[in-house]
């Protein structure tokens, strides 16, 4: 590889792991994503559980989707019915709201596998409705009480895992919910570290720098060894 190659690449490396200044494009691509979970082409005719919350707590009912009118457009998608979607992976049309979601019905769907992962960030989940061949994130102990029918199996009301089992973090810590079923130690503002031992801010941009110059310098010297033995077999 050239040297000159290399080093354009070095930089492209060190100008993604610098932090973005603005966020304005990642608001539009999830604005232009929730529009098309909403206004999706699906066969569910029946009366869903969605419809029937979204009109009962006068919320706005979009398509497939559920509002709240008093949040911003990229963060207002309360609850979506995707039954009978033809979906086989559920990452893509929920990934960028998953923090926001109360209720999500994905049954009646060609899915292919669900993973535990696949729920990761779902921590305000009040109503989950899966195909019957699949079992509720998390398990038994991440939901109050599941019931199983022959269409679909339905996950109600997600523990607080982090106070159910009275998690004790270490200092500067404190317990989080991340996925159902799924808690960690985060670090709180002002530490980071081992244990949260370390106080201050994570140093990003040196650690960064530090870590592009490295890289600069390792692909220096394995670009002149490279010359020379090229010169060698010459």
């Amino acid at each position: 590889m050239d040297f000159p190659i290399l080093t354009l690449k070095i930089c492209v490396v060190f100008l993604a792991l610098t932090p973005a200044e603005n966020t304005q494009s990642w608001d539009t691509a999830r604005k232009f994503s929730s529009e098309n979970v909403c206004s999706r082409i699906c066969k569910n005719e029946n009366v869903s559980f969605l419809q029937l919350y979204c009109v009962e707590n006068d919320l706005e009912l979009d398509g497939h989707c559920c509002k709240n009118r008093t949040k911003p457009v990229a963060l207002d998608i309360i609850g979506i019915d995707l039954r009978g979607c033809n979906l086989s992976d559920i990452k893509e049309p929920i990934s960028s709201m998953l923090s926001t979601l109360i209720i999500l019905s994905i049954e009646e769907n060609p899915l292919n596998q669900l993973k535990d992962s696949d729920f990761h960030g779902l921590t305000e989940m009040r109503y989950l409705s899966l195909p019957p061949t699949f079992q509720c994130p998390g398990g038994s102990e991440a939901w109050s009480y599941i019931n199983k029918t022959n269409m679909s199996i339905i996950c109600n009301n997600q523990v607080d895992l982090c106070s159910v089992h009275n998690v004790t973090c270490p200092s500067n810590s404190f317990c989080n919910n991340t996925a159902p079923g799924l808690y960690e130690c985060d670090c709180k503002p002002g530490y980071y570290g081992y244990k949260c031992l370390r106080k201050g801010n994570f140093p990003t941009v040196q650690f960064s720098i530090g870590l592009a110059v490295s890289t600069v310098v390792i692909s220096i010297f394995l670009w002149i060894f490279q010359r020379r033995h090229v010169k060698k077999n010459l």
